[in-house]
């Protein structure tokens, strides 16, 4: 490894590690904090582990990059200071999720106390763009605003006083410019998915009932500013079945689809068969979160091994309702 590199914004610092040498597969960079008396600095969520210890992992990208966003806050430091970071290089074995460390570094930074996370000024970007969707066809319904609100509440674990200002952010003005939004959007969250974030807009525009074509064209404005080729956008729409006057309704069969499979799927992900397809697109992605390989790295094997098998049974029930 050879240098971390940082930009400061006003809601906190983008973190930059290169790697050096030939990397084998399945890596990824895992960043924690050690004080002056030679402790883990501890984390708020979602930024823990299991022992309340700061830990963030980041996928190792085709520059041999890891990248992290730490929102002011992240790190539960009562007092201004220089921290050393610890910088690791994990190996997770796919057949068994073992983990390997390959190498470490400290690099020392200076971190301040900000009295709480705020989670709603980190994520506003993606608050924005989600609200770019809602009002792409003119109306704002309850059902729009319930996925954002239960999608943000779950994947980066919402209290009542973020609660409280999502309720402000989302009446906030719109940003004009669609490439500066994705951009901010990827600047915050550098390890998400970009298709995860499609999927969530594709159920905001879903879960009223009724696809609107300016929401179709928000979305695929959005997919490209995030970086997708405009010429895959044809196959990208299908794989969210995001065309307009499709509906969401559900008969004793749908295609390939049996009713007794959508019942299975819906039991896995522990919601009624009767609610729209947005709410279970919704509680997909909530498990999925819940128990992503990487949420659950730092726990003892036996717990990953019992996430493992949960994530392949969420995955199959995702794969019966994407046929709906």
């Amino acid at each position: 490894m050879q240098e971390v590199q940082f930009i400061d914004d006003n809601a906190g610092r983008f973190y930059m590690f290169s790697v050096e040498g030939q990397l084998p597969p399945d890596i990824v960079g895992a960043m924690e904090f050690v004080n002056n008396a030679g402790q883990y600095a501890k984390g708020r969520s979602p930024f823990i582990a299991d022992d309340s210890r700061f830990l963030t992992i980041a996928a190792i990208d085709n520059e041999q990059t890891a990248k992290f966003y730490l929102p002011n806050g992240a790190v539960d430091n009562p007092t201004s200071e220089n921290l050393d970071i610890v910088f690791t290089l994990l190996q997770i074995n796919s057949s068994n999720q073992k983990i390997f460390t390959l190498a470490s570094t400290l690099f020392t930074v200076y971190i301040s106390a900000p009295p709480r996370l705020d989670k709603v000024e980190w994520l506003r970007p993606l608050i924005s763009m989600c609200m770019t969707v809602v009002h792409a066809d003119g109306r704002v319904m309850p059902e729009e605003i319930r996925i954002v609100k239960d999608y943000l509440s779950t994947v980066f674990e919402f209290d009542n006083i973020d609660l409280r200002n999502l309720k402000d952010a989302m009446k906030a003005p719109l940003f004009v410019d669609i490439n500066e939004l994705a951009s901010k959007v990827m600047h915050r969250l550098p390890n998400k998915d970009p298709f995860d974030m499609l999927q969530l807009l594709a159920d905001i525009s879903k879960c009223d009932g009724e696809i609107h074509p300016k929401e179709v064209e928000v979305i695929r404005e959005l997919a490209v500013a995030m970086g997708m080729n405009p010429s895959i956008w044809s196959e990208v729409q299908s794989t969210l079945d995001l065309f307009p006057d499709g509906g969401t309704g559900r008969s004793e069969g749908v295609g390939d689809v049996s009713y007794a499979s959508v019942v299975g799927a819906c039991e896995v992900l522990n919601v009624n068969v009767e609610v729209s397809k947005g709410e279970m697109m919704a509680a997909y992605r909530r498990l999925a979160s819940d128990y992503h390989p990487d949420r659950v790295a730092s726990l003892p094997k036996e717990f990953q091994e019992v996430a493992h098998q949960k994530m392949t049974d969420i995955n199959a029930a995702y794969d019966i309702l994407k046929k709906l």
